[in-house]
């Protein structure tokens, strides 16, 4: 009798240990976490970041906070926080073309900001759920807010609540301009499929004032990479395409593990300046591509740059009908030319 109750408890134990044996095969890495052998089951959020400068509480208080001396070119001008329907745009060609979103988190500073039409594209088919989120919701320090630097927010946004763990981030005036799958932001086997510029490189040394804060805080980035990548530290690195970029939540994270205090400073600073490094944009994705995590790809692509210069506003309007890219950017730097801006409202109305 007790010789079979031992056999029954070793055969119970050897069917137990056998089906933990399976489990561990088949175990997937974290990675790889929402993957069977395809795309098809991947759970991708989208993060709009959207700011309103006409709204008038909002620029009553940004006026309170002074000029900071190591504010880089350009951290105040007027054209960068304002908007021209770019954003209703953005939401409504994703649903055209890339509705596999499983939610728009469309992240703001507070409720004075919210746009009279976001009503009406919560009604377009389908209906993937717009969710609102205020700077405060995920700010892990309340005090570096209010903000206006995106650098900020940039730094932040993975912390938002209930993001997944992979989610592709826009600014407002970056578009999906035509048929997109799951595929073309990462593939099978887990990799992001990070978008490099063709040609332009991110330059080296010392961040200055006189400078654009983007290319001050790609100087900061370089050091941040070089420390942890030294094999790296001569080598030319592309931009990053301004378009949407998949993006790992669990690798921001790590990076602010790697660097807390370079990420406090960024955080912190309410306009960009000389200590402003980039986690999207340059960071993050240069991380996926060192450590294996992503690799380079190309999609069909347009940046337009729109200013005062009208025949050049229309041969980038050309290049996007003659191209019908996959993703679209729109630079606006248009100041006081009434033509110009006629341009950059037909080709943002052109896009719906």
């Amino acid at each position: 009798m007790r010789k079979s109750i031992q056999d029954t408890i070793i055969i119970i134990i050897s069917i137990l240990f056998f089906i933990y044996i399976i489990y561990m095969v088949n175990k997937p890495n974290s990675t790889t976490s929402h993957f069977t052998n395809s795309t098809s089951g991947l759970v991708v959020d989208a993060v709009i970041t959207y700011v309103d400068g006409s709204d008038p509480v909002w620029a009553a208080e940004k006026q309170k906070f002074p000029k900071n001396p190591d504010e880089t070119a350009n951290s105040r001008n007027i054209w960068r926080w304002e908007t021209n329907g770019e954003a209703k745009q953005c939401i409504k060609l994703i649903k055209r073309n890339a509705p596999f979103f499983r939610k728009i988190f469309l992240v703001m500073s507070g409720p004075t900001q919210i746009p009279k039409w976001l009503e009406e594209v919560r009604a377009i088919e389908p209906k993937i759920p717009i969710e609102i989120m205020y700077h405060h919701q995920f700010y892990e320090n309340k005090g570096n807010l209010p903000t206006y630097n995106s650098l900020s927010i940039e730094a932040n946004m993975y912390r938002i609540p209930g993001l997944s763990e992979y989610f592709v981030y826009f600014n407002d005036d970056c578009f999906i301009s035509n048929k997109v799958s799951v595929n073309d932001f990462i593939d099978p086997s887990g990799k992001l499929l990070i978008q490099l510029e063709d040609q332009a490189t991110a330059n080296r040394g010392t961040p200055g004032v006189a400078e654009i804060g983007f290319f001050s805080a790609w100087k900061n980035t370089h050091k941040m990479l070089d420390t942890l990548f030294p094999a790296s530290a001569n080598e030319k690195r592309k931009f990053i395409r301004h378009i949407p970029q998949i993006q790992r939540k669990s690798t921001h994270r790590k990076l602010h593990e790697l660097f807390p205090n370079n990420f406090a400073v960024t955080s912190s600073s309410r306009f960009r300046n000389i200590k402003c490094n980039l986690s999207s944009a340059g960071f993050a994705e240069y991380y996926e591509l060192y450590t294996g995590g992503g690799k380079p790809y190309k999609n069909t692509y347009v940046q337009a740059f729109i200013s005062n210069d009208t025949n050049r506003n229309k041969g980038f309007l050309a290049k996007f009908i003659e191209k019908k890219p996959q993703f679209l950017n729109i630079q606006n730097t248009v100041t006081n030319n009434e033509l110009a801006k006629k341009q950059l409202q037909h080709f943002i109305n052109l896009l719906g």
